[in-house]
């Protein structure tokens, strides 16, 4: 944000002292603690519905149901009626199929004489198969309940349950950020926050209550709109309301709540096996979310950019009081909005577009490698994290091992940035992880279940990295003019990323080999590509598109660390 500062002799100090001026009040002081305290457990909400699909759906092994030999024991009942089919190599009990000539009656009451023994020879010789046609039987504890279990979206339903479920999420997202963004910017960062809240309360808690699937679908896609507005706004409003020396630090925080989150969802779904009360658990409580809208402040930023002066002065006041600082006096803050304009043959100015990323060569190379950087990491990262309760035999376990490697991730990236720098973080990491993915296919390894969920889990580890340095790295390769549009259209081609990522992750049921190779295959060709990415640690970055469109023409394919200049 640009801004021009003047004192009380109205001379020009800076073209970027609302830093100071943030920096003078307490740029991270207890006002902004308390903002983080209740933005962070906004993000420990949204982790819970986020990938709440996940347990909503969990899978779980089935067969068809036999009315007839339902009071006969497990084992009995499917080498009664279930055929054997290949699977992974391994011989075992179809999940869709039941021999359909066969007498169950008489079967049960042979049993019932003690003499299943003397069940004819005919009787195993009737081995024509149909599909299901009595429902299913679950392989899971009698209180539990899914989604899957309770309208059957298994066989040729399969794809309606956890995939389209999450996929519905992420279009839900991806509708939020175009609607609920303006809003955020219209009406402001805590109306749009408090607003998205009871949304996501009121659609949350009706999932619980769907008496269809239909339903059910329509308000999952509302509650990925209604989170979409509630992180964009939350977010933003955290990283406006700290200086900008300290906005990593933020981030980082909030990265730790979002995995606590996800742990605690882990947790919450062992206790609480019935996802209607699961639903229930982690969306009624939302709606104190509304009491934000009179115990939060509104960003000093945004009521300064919205033309409200004399508010967002009275809000800095206040920040100082609560800092203990000392807010400077005969202090006039003015906002430059022209750099965001590009400026026409004509002298005259325009809003930029999304045409104009890929209007000349070389911003065009640099926008469509990104594109396919945001989507595949947001592809893998989703995938691998919905992939992990296949992983080992403790579903909620392996999703735990699998997010708290948020954490390190997100403290081990300013690491790498200092050292490595924005183009060999990105490669390194996305080339790693998809390195990991092949490895977890490889055929040997399939009964090694502790290596297996330890490849899994670091090959998150290296995805979850990339995603933090993407959004950095975009954002400097981008000049300042098309940043916005840029990063916009990244998150378009991240939120289909995240909408294939479940189809493809539903395959670890039937095909987990594939499952890793389809999420490896695209994270090496990312990192690959990444290496036609020009170095911006240190640089001086663009500001108008004929610099984006200079910026980086010396790069090497070879030069990997930050001080080879170009």
């Amino acid at each position: 944000m640009a801004v021009v500062v003047l004192n009380k002799e109205d001379k020009a100090i800076s073209a970027f002292d609302f830093e100071e001026v943030l920096h003078k009040v307490g740029s991270l002081h207890r006002w902004q603690f308390w903002m983080f305290l209740a933005i962070a457990l906004v993000f420990v909400s949204l982790a819970f519905h986020d990938l709440s699909m996940t347990f909503l759906g969990l899978f779980s092994e089935h067969w068809c149901a036999v009315p007839e030999l339902k009071h006969l024991p497990i084992d009995i009942q499917k080498n009664l009626s279930i055929p054997l089919e290949t699977r992974e190599n391994e011989l075992v009990f179809s999940r869709c199929f039941v021999y359909s000539n066969r007498d169950y009656s008489a079967a049960s009451q042979y049993y019932n004489s003690s003499e299943l023994g003397q069940l004819p020879e005919s009787f195993y010789r009737n081995d024509s198969v149909m599909s299901c046609s009595d429902g299913w039987v679950y392989d899971q504890a009698e209180s539990a309940s899914t989604v899957v279990s309770e309208w059957d979206l298994v066989c040729d339903r399969k794809l309606l349950g956890s995939a389209t479920g999450q996929s519905m999420h992420m279009f839900g997202v991806l509708v939020g950020c175009l609607v609920l963004g303006s809003l955020s910017d219209k009406k402001g960062r805590k109306f749009c926050l408090v607003f998205s809240a009871v949304l996501l309360a009121v659609t949350g808690t009706g999932m619980a209550f769907a008496p269809h699937y239909a339903v059910f679908l329509v308000l999952r896609f509302l509650v990925g709109a209604a989170s979409s507005g509630l992180g964009m706004s939350s977010y933003i409003l955290m990283m406006e309301c700290v200086g900008s020396q300290y906005r990593n630090r933020a981030l980082v925080g909030l990265c730790v709540a979002y995995a606590i989150g996800y742990s605690l969802l882990a947790l919450f779904a062992w206790a609480i096996p019935d996802w209607r009360h699961l639903q229930l658990s982690i969306s009624t409580w939302i709606i104190l979310f509304i009491l934000y809208y009179f115990v939060i402040s509104e960003s000093p930023r945004w009521l300064h950019g919205s033309g409200r002066g004399k508010e967002c002065e009275q809000l800095l006041r206040r920040i100082a009081r609560i800092n203990g600082k000392t807010y400077p006096e005969n202090v006039t803050i003015e906002i430059d909005n022209s750099i965001h304009l590009i400026t026409l043959s004509n002298g005259k100015t325009r809003e930029p577009n999304v045409v104009d990323t890929v209007r000349t060569p070389n911003l065009r190379k640099k926008s469509f490698i990104l594109n396919y950087e945001w989507f595949v990491v947001a592809y893998v990262y989703y995938g691998l994290t919905l992939n992990a309760v296949s992983l080992g035999k403790n579903p909620y376990m392996a999703f735990v091992y699998s997010t708290a490697v948020e954490v390190p991730a997100a403290l081990i990236t300013g690491f790498l940035l200092k050292i490595c720098g924005r183009r060999l973080s990105t490669v390194s990491s996305m080339f790693v992880g998809g390195v990991c993915c092949l490895v977890t296919a490889l055929p040997f390894l399939q009964h090694i279940d502790w290596l297996i969920t330890f490849l899994a889990t670091f090959g998150k580890f290296c995805i979850t990295i990339t995603f933090n340095v993407v959004y950095l790295y975009s954002a400097e390769l981008y000049p300042t003019v098309i940043r916005n549009v840029g990063l916009g259209s990244n998150s378009v081609f991240a939120r289909i990323g995240a909408i294939l990522a479940p189809y493809v992750s539903s395959l670890s049921t039937t095909s987990p080999m594939l499952c890793q190779v389809l999420f490896g295959v695209p994270a090496i060709v990312a990192g690959v590509l990444a290496l036609l990415l020009p170095e911006t640690t240190d640089k001086i970055l663009p500001e108008t598109i004929p610099e984006g469109e200079d910026f980086g023409r010396g790069q090497k394919f070879w030069q990997l660390l930050p001080r080879d200049d170009f």
